[in-house]
């Protein structure tokens, strides 16, 4: 626990991770959780075609839709839909 009384699991983290949880504890007595998103659940699956995915990209970055260029954002939102959060098991006490 740090000061405020917040709970921070410190087992197998890396040094990004400790930072952000010692910055989030400094803000919050509440407890808080992170996940790690496995690899294959954030990025496209391998059996999107990534030539129409690419060209779809660029359609909707020339007609100016907001990250239409952008992978990182469709990786997001694939995943927020929840594609692949249905199989986070941190998501599961929630």
């Amino acid at each position: 626990m740090n000061s405020r009384g917040a709970s921070i699991r410190s087992n197998d983290l890396s040094n990004m991770q400790l930072i952000i949880y010692s910055r989030v504890s400094v803000i919050t007595s509440s407890q808080v959780e992170f996940g790690v998103i496995p690899h294959d659940h954030w990025y496209q699956p391998d059996w999107i075609d990534e030539n129409k995915a690419k060209a779809s990209r660029e359609k909707m970055e020339k007609d100016n839709i907001i990250y239409g260029g952008s992978v990182s954002y469709r990786n997001m939102c694939r995943f927020n839909s929840g594609v692949s959060s249905v199989y986070l098991e941190a998501a599961h006490t929630y």
